[in-house]
């Protein structure tokens, strides 16, 4: 996983798909303070971040590059207001999800069939990876944006 900060204003946010929880960027693209530029591609975005993610719109933009996804998780406008809504929400639940199916798939299995689905078995040690994996990804941003009060 990996963080970054960039810390300027927003000069073109192209939207790729967008519905009331979360939003992904094809491209943003900032005028940092330093004068340079910098874009980020497939920005996932959500809550209360998706409205911030707009031309013009001036601050400190908390980055979070995870396994699955890369987003932004947190903004400090220059009036001082602090938002922070982490992107991948919606994959711990589909992991917790998926991985309580399989593994009630897989116990079915072994007391009707009297054997272990490995191919259950393996999605449901997937699952556990993946959410365990978001989780900690979570926590990171959660510390990368309070670390910066």
């Amino acid at each position: 996983m990996s963080t970054f900060i960039i810390d300027g204003t927003i000069e073109d946010a192209v939207v790729a798909r967008r519905n009331a929880k979360v939003a992904v960027f094809k491209t943003v693209t900032f005028a940092k303070r330093d004068g340079s530029k910098q874009t980020v591609e497939k920005a996932v975005v959500a809550g209360a971040m998706i409205d911030e993610i707009k031309v013009g719109n001036t601050g400190r933009y908390y980055w979070i590059k995870a396994f699955d996804f890369g987003g932004f998780h947190g903004l400090r406008k220059d009036d001082g207001t602090a938002i922070q809504a982490f992107p991948a929400e919606t994959n711990l639940k589909l992991f917790l999800v998926f991985g309580v199916l399989t593994f009630a798939a897989n116990v079915g299995w072994i007391v009707l069939a009297g054997k272990i689905s490995w191919l259950a078995a393996l999605v449901t040690l997937a699952c556990i990876a993946g959410y365990v994996m978001t989780r900690n990804t979570r926590s990171e941003a959660h510390a990368h944006f309070s670390a910066e009060v």
